[in-house]
């Protein structure tokens, strides 16, 4: 089976921006067309070969791509965390204090 990467907090936005835009048919089954497992996928910097969801961007691009798209990070984290508990699917974000 698959390992988790370690969560490190700074990707936590990149994470749920890859959870947002994923195409809804693999967060539901949890896995992709090309059997890529998610949500662990969406931790690699390589985007899935059926363009399920977006390459991993370096730090600025990310931060360029969140004031184009002007997006509300408290929304998309949001969003993100409603449709992984949804889908049944974990989040290494998610605290367990």
């Amino acid at each position: 089976m698959w390992k988790w990467y370690r969560a490190d907090e700074r990707d936590a936005y990149q994470f749920y921006y890859r959870v947002v835009k994923a195409d809804k048919k693999c967060l539901k089954n949890g896995y992709c067309p090309c059997f890529c497992d998610v949500p662990q996928k969406f931790m690699e910097l390589e985007k899935c070969d059926k363009n399920c969801y977006p390459i991993w961007q370096e730090e600025l691009d990310l931060l360029e791509l969140i004031k184009k798209e002007n997006i509300n990070l408290i929304l998309l984290e949001r969003q993100a965390k409603f449709l992984l508990r949804e889908n049944n699917l974990k989040n290494p974000y998610e605290r367990t204090d």
